[in-house]
Order: C-alpha cells, then sequence, then structure tokens
C-alpha cells in the first residue's frame, strides 16, 4: 500500500466501505438544477438529417440472421471436407493393404 498515493488510498477506503459518492450507478443518475438552455436543447432535440442512418432493428434482426446462416454453413462445409478426407484416406489405406497382400 505504501506505493500507492494517498488520494488512492483514500479512494479504496471509501469505496470498500460502501460509498456511494462516486461509485458508477450514482453517477448515471442526473438531475439538472436549472432548465437547459436553448443549445441544449437544440443539441437534444431529433435531427432529420440524421434519421437516414439509423438503424431499423429489423433489417438488422435479418443482417444477424444471414450472418447466422453463413456461419453455420462453412462450419456444416468444413466438417463434411474433414470427413471426406479422412473417407478417402481411409480408403487408400484399404487399398494399400490389400495391394501389399496383407488384409487389414
Amino acid at each position: 500500500m505504501q506505493a500507492i498515493g494517498r488520494a488512492a488510498r483514500h479512494r479504496v477506503r471509501a469505496l470498500s466501505h460502501g460509498s456511494t459518492s462516486s461509485s458508477w450507478p450514482s453517477c448515471q443518475i442526473r438531475s439538472l438544477a436549472v432548465e437547459p438552455g436553448s443549445r441544449e436543447k437544440l443539441l437534444l432535440e431529433e435531427d432529420p438529417a440524421l434519421k437516414k442512418f439509423k438503424s431499423d432493428k429489423e433489417t438488422v434482426k435479418l443482417i444477424k440472421r444471414i450472418g447466422d446462416i453463413l456461419v453455420l454453413s462453412v462450419v456444416a462445409g468444413s466438417v463434411y471436407e474433414i470427413y471426406y478426407r479422412m473417407q478417402n484416406r481411409k480408403a487408400v489405406q484399404t487399398l494399400g493393404s490389400l495391394s501389399n497382400g496383407k488384409p487389414s
């Protein structure tokens, strides 16, 4: 603890004793003491020029579904390729042992 600065030790102590003055949930709750100004109100309004850049939930779901199908098809193709190669290897080994005169 000696390497930690005095402020850091105080913060660790405050957090360990359950102080919520600077903890995460209390930082999210924000109350305004005064009415927001005109600039803040303009910034909080919805901008029609940016509307075309927003994603539609249905479109996002469709893209995710297409991605899932592509992933499944690649995995299925890879598994089939491994199975096919193993079958070919087994067939080559069987033919090789038959040509040598040794049954497997």
